[in-house]
């Protein structure tokens, strides 16, 4: 390619545009275009850096789903809360009752399997 030939890339906004005018390295389609405005390589350019935008989207977003997961286990621990304390005071009940010689009595059994379902939902378990 001979060095007198410009650039015909296009700089500017779409009312006022002018042509590149640098010294073009590069044909593409009978044209001529400098390095920055080669049109393959405006568009592997622009892949690359819709790859980037893409990926960072992606990392922010799972850190807004991460963070917005703790957010409302956070949310819903605190509200079984006191229903939580709530059974376990009544087991302490239970176990007073049965520590003293009453022995079991049916409400305790049931306060029992409340306690512990309250527990299993406060961790998770099944």
């Amino acid at each position: 390619m001979k060095s007198e030939h410009k650039c015909c890339g296009r700089i500017g906004p779409f009312y006022s545009k002018r042509v590149c005018g640098k010294t073009a390295n590069f044909a593409h389609e009978g044209k001529h275009y400098c390095g920055t405005h080669h049109p393959p390589s405006v568009k592997d350019r622009k892949a690359k850096r819709d790859e980037e935008w893409s990926r960072q989207y992606e990392e922010r977003r799972a850190r807004e789903q991460a963070a917005e997961r703790l957010r409302l286990d956070k949310e819903f621990r605190a509200a079984s809360y006191p229903e939580l304390l709530a059974h376990l005071q009544n087991v302490l009940n239970a176990w007073d009752s049965v520590c003293s010689g009453k022995g079991w009595e049916p409400d305790h059994l049931v306060q029992m399997r409340d306690a512990r379902a309250a527990l299993r939902r406060m961790t998770g378990g099944t």
